[in-house]
C-alpha cells in the first residue's frame, strides 16, 4: 500500500498538471463504466513506475473492437475519429481526443506495427496484461514494466530505457 501512497504522492508532486489528472480520471472513470479493459502505457506508465518524464500527451492501448464505442462516449472531444497513421515510428490505428486541454492518443491493441531498424515489425499487444495501481479511489491499468523497457528499446529511445531500467532496479532492491 506504501509503494501506492508513493506514487499518487509523486504524481500528485508536480510530474502530472492537474489537467492530466483529470483526463486520467475521465478516461477511466469511461473505461470502467463501459467495462472496457485498457492499459495506459509510454510516459503516463513511465511516471507511474517512478520516471519523471514530462507528458506531451496520454496514451492508452485499447482492443480495436472498443474504438468506435469510446469515440462515441468521447463525443465532442475526439480530434481524430479512428484512422490508421503511418510516420516514421509507427502504423498503427489511433484515436485522438482533446480533455482539458490534454492530447489522448488511444491506439489499437492489434495490428500495431514500430519499424525497427528501418524495417516494419508487428508489435500487437494485449490489453488484459497488465499491472494495477491504486490511485485517488480507482485502479489505474498499466504496461507491465518489462514490456514497457522493452518497447522503448525496439524503439532505440535509449534514455527512456536507461531511466526505466533505473526505476526497475529500485523496485526490485525494495521488493
Amino acid at each position: 500500500m506504501a509503494t501506492v501512497l508513493q506514487r499518487a504522492q509523486f504524481l500528485t508532486g508536480g510530474v502530472l498538471t492537474l489537467d492530466q489528472i483529470n483526463a486520467v480520471f475521465i478516461l477511466v472513470d469511461l473505461f470502467a463504466r463501459l467495462r472496457i479493459p485498457y492499459r495506459c502505457t509510454g510516459g503516463l506508465a513511465g511516471n507511474f513506475y517512478g520516471s519523471r518524464w514530462p507528458l506531451s500527451d496520454i496514451d492508452l492501448d485499447l482492443r480495436g473492437s472498443d474504438m468506435p464505442v469510446v469515440a462515441e462516449a468521447l463525443g465532442p472531444s475526439v480530434t481524430m475519429s479512428p484512422r490508421r497513421v503511418v510516420d516514421e515510428e509507427f502504423n498503427i490505428q489511433l484515436l485522438r481526443a482533446r480533455l482539458y486541454e490534454v492530447e489522448v492518443e488511444l491506439i489499437q491493441a492489434e495490428e500495431a506495427f514500430i519499424k525497427v531498424g528501418g524495417v516494419w515489425e508487428r508489435f500487437d499487444v494485449d490489453v488484459t496484461q497488465a499491472e494495477e495501481v491504486h490511485w485517488d479511489g480507482r485502479d489505474i491499468r498499466l504496461i507491465p514494466l518489462d514490456e514497457l523497457i522493452h518497447y522503448k528499446r525496439k524503439l532505440g529511445r535509449h534514455t527512456d530505457v536507461a531511466d526505466l531500467v533505473e526505476v526497475q532496479r529500485r523496485r526490485d532492491v525494495t521488493k
